[in-house]
This record gives C-alpha cells, sequence and structure tokens, in this order.
C-alpha cells in the first residue's frame, strides 16, 4: 500500500485538470481518489481517513459564488469529516463556483484557447457558470476535456497561478 496522500475530486473531468494543471512532484506524489459526484465527496472521504489513516486534501464544488454559502460549505465538510480524521491531517478546499474556473485564471489565454474574443458581459457570465460557459462556447459536451489535453506547457503554468492551485500545491 502507498502512503501517498490522497486528493479526492468529485468527478474525472475534476481530477483530469488537476492532473494537468498540478505541479509535476506534486501529482507523482499524490493517489487522486474520484468520487461519483458531490455528494459521494464526504462519505468517500470519511472512509479512507477512517481506515486508510492517510492525508487528505478534498476539492469541491462551490456551486455558488455567495461568499457565506461557500464558507458554510467548507465549515459543513470539515465538520462532517473531522469525527472520522482523528488525528490525521485533512484539508477542505473549494472551488468557486466550479473547478472550470481555473481555466478562466487568465482571460486573453482563455479567449485564445475557445477561439472567441468575449464581450465583458460574455467574460463575467462565463466566471459566474464556467462549465456551461466552456461547454457552450467550444460547442460540445467535451469542451472541457479538449481545453485542458489542448494546454501547452505554458499555458499550464499561467494557469497554476490561480488561487486555488497554488493551495493544493502548498
Amino acid at each position: 500500500m502507498s502512503g501517498k496522500p490522497y486528493l479526492v475530486v468529485e468527478g474525472e473531468l475534476d481530477a483530469r485538470i488537476l492532473q494537468r494543471l498540478l505541479p509535476v512532484d506534486v501529482v507523482r506524489g499524490t493517489e487522486f481518489v474520484v468520487a461519483q459526484g458531490s455528494y459521494a465527496v464526504q462519505s468517500l472521504a470519511t472512509t479512507l481517513l477512517g481506515v486508510r489513516r492517510r492525508p487528505l486534501a478534498l476539492v469541491v464544488d462551490a456551486d455558488t459564488t455567495n461568499p457565506s454559502i461557500v464558507q458554510e460549505k467548507v465549515d459543513l465538510l470539515r465538520y462532517l469529516v473531522r469525527p472520522a480524521a482523528g488525528n490525521v491531517p485533512f484539508a477542505v478546499f473549494v472551488a468557486v463556483p466550479q473547478i472550470e474556473v481555473v481555466l478562466l485564471h487568465d482571460r486573453s489565454l482563455f479567449e485564445r484557447l475557445v477561439g472567441k474574443q468575449l464581450s465583458d458581459l460574455e467574460w463575467r457570465l462565463a466566471l459566474l457558470s464556467p462549465k456551461e460557459a466552456i461547454n457552450d462556447l467550444v460547442g460540445s459536451s467535451t469542451g472541457i476535456e479538449a481545453i485542458v489535453l489542448s494546454l501547452a506547457d505554458e499555458d499550464a503554468k499561467v494557469l497554476r497561478q490561480h488561487p486555488l492551485i497554488k493551495e493544493l500545491s502548498d
């Protein structure tokens, strides 16, 4: 059994985004675990902490931009996971509003990736609902995955400056 810390995410696409954007040493030193949706994440994290007793990071979508609701979600997850953790370190990271927002960290890079100049209104709407915006702009439900796969190393380096990626890297 590996002694790597766990990184628990809501879905496969979340794992692929993080595997592409986190530094290589972080990816190699981490065991990614994919839950089947937002409700399964807390249960899976609790089980891993209780049974495997290894450090764990939990990454979830806020599904809102409201700061008080985001904080409520963090507090609730910590409250639910803490009893299973005991003395095993764990952390909760919330992507506001969704993990895909990391792909919008740099407007000019994002516009290049989707092949379209966005108006200020389109940009603001994209920040509020990044998953939907990317799929609409790229024109397919696999648009996000296509963007992640098309990222050059220099693009990934720019996106690593997103606060969520920086926090997870630390």
